[in-house]
């Protein structure tokens, strides 16, 4: 079964099937969207245009809450694919979006004077990034291809 395409046997024709087997599939890395928009948004602000800046801003908003609800539904309705995406290391380390994108969002915010949506974000951030930097790792060792769960000694 490809990991990039739905899988056909558990999503019925039509919109609402081919919806469930995109969130199914849904890659980890998809908040890189996020920070990079959020990046450029920073960067608008730095250099005197304060429109683009915020169009930027709403816009990397409304991706975040998009894609904060996909990968919560993912990880409510999908557990095993998400454990599975973990496990694999070339899916994994895209898990790392979510820090990077919460972070550059709240320091977005930040810089607009939101400190209390910005601490939140970046406190979010931080939990995230402290949980990741040891699971990731620790499930790539242990999962990753070529290693033997309960090998014998």
């Amino acid at each position: 079964m490809s990991r990039t395409s739905p899988p056909t046997a558990e999503s019925p024709a039509g919109l609402p099937g081919r919806v469930r087997g995109a969130v199914r599939t849904l890659n980890p890395g998809y908040l890189a969207l996020v920070m990079a928009t959020g990046v450029v948004s920073v960067a608008m602000a730095e250099h005197g245009l304060p429109g683009l800046s915020l169009a930027l801003l709403w816009l990397t908003v409304a991706c975040y809450a998009v894609l904060v609800v996909l990968y919560a539904w993912r990880l409510v309705s999908y557990r095993a694919d998400v454990g599975r995406d973990l496990r694999d290391p070339a899916r994994a380390f895209g898990f790392f979006t979510i820090v990077a994108g919460t972070g550059v969002l709240g320091t977005r915010l930040a810089a607009d004077g939101q400190d209390l949506a910005a601490f939140a974000l970046l406190a979010a951030a931080s939990a995230v990034w402290l949980v990741l930097v040891y699971l990731i790792p620790w499930l790539a060792v242990r999962h990753g291809p070529g290693q033997v769960v309960g090998s014998p000694r």
